[in-house]
């Protein structure tokens, strides 16, 4: 006689941004599929545990299968929680999370696609931006220098160019340096 087997797929994300962990259990592959992973590959952002997720935000992601649902798995922990001498903070959610099939290669085999072009694009935005403020800020000096001593910034412009050229390189080069050792810091952090 043939068995209709029902699994039930439960996803637990750590995020870079929040302390909480967000959890969304009971779904059907189907509902796994379009509402998380899908999204999640294309780096859109979704819906996990009525929290939008934006997918360059995730640091962990784990999917699990169960062949129960998380109304029969949760007092089943409970029970086990309270035979245990162990007291910690930890949500029932969590230990659901951590029951059945862990397989979340089955589903998350990369990176999210967009996040990485996003993350590339938002990197060279930056500099582009430093570069820029580096000489906005030789304008915004040489423009006040003339306002303070009555000169036409034109004129000042063109007797100083090379002047205002090297600044305006060596203060973005500052910005930038100091842009790209914060960067190298967060990166050590987050390793750490």
């Amino acid at each position: 006689m043939w068995r209709y087997e029902l699994s039930y797929y439960h996803v637990h994300i750590n995020t870079k941004k929040t302390v909480r962990d967000i959890y969304e259990l009971d779904l059907s592959k189907e509902d796994l599929l379009r509402n998380i992973v899908k999204p999640f590959s294309q780096g859109k952002q979704f819906m996990c545990g009525g929290s939008p997720v934006d997918p360059s935000d995730v640091k962990t992601i784990r999917i699990n299968k169960t062949e129960q649902p998380s109304s029969v798995l949760i007092p089943q922990i409970r029970a086990e929680r309270a035979r245990s001498s162990v007291v910690v903070g930890v949500s029932n959610e969590y230990y659901v999370t951590k029951k059945g099939e862990e397989v979340t290669r089955e589903f998350i085999t990369s990176p999210p696609k967009k996040a990485l072009v996003s993350s590339r694009m938002s990197r060279i935005l930056k500099i582009i931006s430093l570069i820029a403020l580096g000489y906005g800020g030789v304008v915004v000096v040489g423009a006040t220098y003339c306002f303070l001593f009555s000169l036409s910034f034109v004129e000042f412009a063109r007797s100083n160019i090379p002047t205002l050229i090297i600044a305006g390189t060596t203060l973005s080069g500052i910005l930038v340096g100091v842009f790209f050792r914060q960067e190298r810091k967060s990166v050590a952090e987050l390793k750490g």
